[in-house]
């Protein structure tokens, strides 16, 4: 217990009040200052040396400026720490400065499976350079999609990215041909005329399989990913492509799954029932491929020196497995850059421009080597 100490109520101290030299005389004089004023668009022209108006099309974007004038705005802006009132600049150009990526995934999934995270902070990064702010939009399996629908045509966000998961249904195609502009990361299954951005999974697909038979595997199996997906078909296609360019005939062995760990665990579970001889494993991503080491594991089987395992993505779940996890390469923050770059080109916002004239760009995959095969 403090010896010495005078303790007084609260509501004491407040009636007596605080006296100058309690306080040093510095409490009141501070609350005597007013705030700095806050810095306007004209402040902005004039260090700038430019009109109002021009300050204003400099920025907030609009084409008809002169880059090194927008550069000269903008340094201006930052040395001043000026922030564009947000509704009034909505009101003028009709723009909310928000893109919704739109998902039919659980939450607790979203952020636990490292592709999303990887794509979410590629996205976001290109975005916030262009003065855009990220809305997240997860829809579980059993949503009515009709107030996301409403929500993402009402005018609340500039455009929207789709994520083409596996969930009972296609945002990016019930959003074709509305007013709301539209990219996906990842393919339809059927083309629906929509810009996007995807990977090589054909050739990811078939490079997995190909690995596990130069490493000498005679009977590779495959648990697929989402099948309603387009990297879930494409990238059994190219497995099984693999097999059939094989010297020796060998047949595909399949069980599908939904790229998730869960999915993995149970499909090697199926696979090694199924087909006890099975030597191979190419599962559709990382996350399947990190449950089929558990599942090998629990059946005390050896990896690789009984069965190898080939995963798809390269996240960080591939060099924390044990053992470490081969895998497909794909690079995946890219993808949500470029979605969120061709997005903010459909939108006109200046000095952004994607690689070529085409809607689709297609990036390489690579076969990324570790312990597990």
């Amino acid at each position: 217990m403090g010896v010495g100490l005078r303790h007084e109520p609260a509501e004491a101290v407040l009636t007596r009040g605080l006296s100058g030299d309690e306080v040093g005389g510095t409490l009141c004089d501070t609350a005597s200052v007013p705030p700095a004023p806050r810095p306007t668009l004209e402040d902005v022209a004039a260090r700038a040396g430019v009109g109002r108006g021009t300050a204003s099309r400099a920025l907030s974007g609009s084409t008809g400026v002169r880059e090194s004038t927008r550069t000269t705005v903008l340094a201006a802006a930052r040395d001043l720490g000026y922030r564009p009132n947000a509704a009034a600049r909505s009101l003028v150009t009709r723009r909310t400065g928000m893109v919704t990526l739109a998902l039919w995934e659980p939450i607790d999934r979203m952020f636990a499976d490292p592709f999303l995270a990887a794509t979410v902070r590629g996205l976001g990064r290109v975005l916030r350079q262009h003065d855009h702010r990220l809305v997240l939009l997860p829809l579980e399996a059993d949503d009515d999609p009709t107030d996301a629908l409403d929500y993402l045509r009402d005018g609340h966000t500039d455009g929207v990215v789709v994520v083409s998961s596996h969930g009972p249904h296609d945002l990016g195609t019930a959003l074709a041909g509305r007013d709301v502009p539209v990219v996906r990361i990842g393919r339809a299954l059927h083309d629906d005329g929509l810009p996007w951005v995807d990977v090589d999974n054909l050739t990811g697909g078939r490079l997995a399989a190909e690995h596990l038979l130069d490493r000498g595997c005679r009977s590779p199996a495959h648990v697929t990913g989402a099948l309603e997906t387009h990297a879930g078909w494409v990238r059994r296609q190219g497995y099984r492509v693999a097999l059939a360019a094989a010297a020796e005939n060998v047949a595909p062995r399949e069980v599908e799954g939904d790229f998730s760990w869960e999915s993995g665990r149970a499909g090697a579970l199926v696979i090694m029932s199924s087909w006890p001889d099975t030597d191979g494993i190419f599962a559709a991503s990382d996350a399947a491929a990190t449950g089929v080491l558990a599942a090998l594991a629990d059946l005390g089987v050896s990896v690789p020196g009984r069965v190898r395992v080939v995963g798809f993505d390269d996240s960080p779940l591939s060099w924390a497995s044990s053992p470490r996890l081969s895998t497909i390469h794909q690079p995946i923050a890219e993808l949500g850059e470029r979605a969120g770059r061709r997005l903010l080109e459909v939108l006109g916002i200046a000095g952004v421009t994607t690689s070529g004239s085409d809607a689709a760009q297609l990036l390489p995959v690579r076969l990324v080597e570790r312990a597990s095969t």
